[in-house]
């Protein structure tokens, strides 16, 4: 969400938000290191949409850039209707919610994995509160993973392996907008282009800073405040330079009375 409190019909409300009133943006980011590869504005509903679900919609549009087919798709219960998993030609997997649309009777009644004949697979785990969980590139296995007790120590838990896997790559779109908006600009403005463009903005910054300190393999990570200074720095520098240059243009072709 970018906050926006100005009059726009693309503005949302969503009180369970910490930004509540803003600009809705759909991204998808790695889940490691918080890299953008796409991002979209959401302007309402389309024609598309009124077919299908609106989390449908959004994945089905985010994954049309994708040039790496190697790839494993993860998203919240809000992007995963029961029929995505079968429609996508890649690797997913999401949680649900228990009343969504499709939801299988059996599965609702208790059953702890459910599986069709396009290998996807439904699985419901209670941690400390119910879990389901789509997914169309895992088998229904058992592994143990570390959690806290009463007591505060850590033990280890018998849990399916498609929830470790998920909890393990699940959260990129937080990461980035975690770093897109601990140093945002925070300019007023009541037009909401500005404001999406300054998220851009920021977003693009983030991604430069990812691919410098990949590029830096031998040396230390700088932090993003630093690269900050050093990206503002040179365009700083870059633009006095183009601008004197248009002041000696602009003196050599004055014409002297």
């Amino acid at each position: 969400m970018v906050s926006f409190k100005g009059r726009s019909s693309l503005k949302q409300y969503m009180p369970q938000k910490p930004v509540k009133r803003g600009i809705k943006l759909w991204s998808r980011c790695d889940a490691k290191t918080g890299y953008t590869y796409d991002a979209n504005v959401y302007c309402g509903k389309d024609d598309v949409e009124r077919s299908r679900t609106l989390g449908r919609t959004v994945v089905k549009k985010l994954c049309e850039t994708i040039q790496n087919p190697n790839v494993v798709l993860a998203f919240e219960r809000f992007f995963t209707p029961v029929r995505l998993m079968d429609s996508l030609q890649y690797p997913a997997v999401g949680t649900a919610i228990i009343i969504r649309k499709d939801m299988p009777k059996k599965f609702i009644e208790k059953r702890k994995v459910l599986s069709n004949q396009t290998n996807s697979i439904a699985i419901k785990w209670q941690d400390t509160k119910q879990v389901i969980l789509f997914i169309n590139c895992h088998t229904p296995d058992m592994t143990c993973v570390k959690r806290k007790d009463k007591t505060g120590q850590r033990v280890d838990v018998q849990c399916p392996t498609a929830i470790a896997y998920y909890n393990e790559i699940m959260g990129g779109v937080d990461l980035t907008d975690q770093m897109s908006a601990v140093y945002d600009f925070g300019r007023k403005s009541c037009k909401w282009r500005k404001k999406v463009f300054y998220r851009l903005l920021m977003i693009a910054v983030v991604n430069s800073w990812v691919i410098y300190n990949d590029l830096r393999l031998t040396q230390k990570k700088i932090p993003l405040l630093e690269f900050l200074f050093t990206l503002s720095e040179d365009l700083i520098e870059e633009g006095q330079q183009q601008t004197s240059v248009k002041l000696r243009r602009n003196s050599c072709g004055r014409s002297s009375k």
